[in-house]
């Protein structure tokens, strides 16, 4: 899938696990406003390792996200994430 829309905020939440495993994610949060009656739509994605090294946007710039939404059920309750694959700069 794929969604238009502007930074809101970029924060690396990189770290070690409880398992001691070294990982490395960013959170990326858009806004988007081609929704119903023109309001105004936020997407919170997930960026992992390969995505980050070639994300090169700031706060405020226009960009195109393609990500795959992925559901997992933990405890009997189900929890959506948007994986982003690939973010670059909004073509005019």
């Amino acid at each position: 899938m794929k969604v238009r829309g502007k930074v809101v905020s970029y924060h690396d939440v990189s770290g070690v696990s409880k398992a001691g495993k070294q990982y490395s994610k960013a959170e990326l949060v858009i806004q988007n406003n081609d929704g119903y009656k023109d309001a105004e739509a936020f997407y919170h994605f997930t960026l992992f390792a390969k995505t980050m090294e070639r994300f090169s946007s700031s706060i405020g710039d226009e960009v195109d996200v393609e990500f795959n939404i992925e559901s997992k059920e933990y405890k009997e309750r189900w929890f959506t994430n948007l994986i982003a694959w690939k973010v670059q700069a909004a073509a005019q």
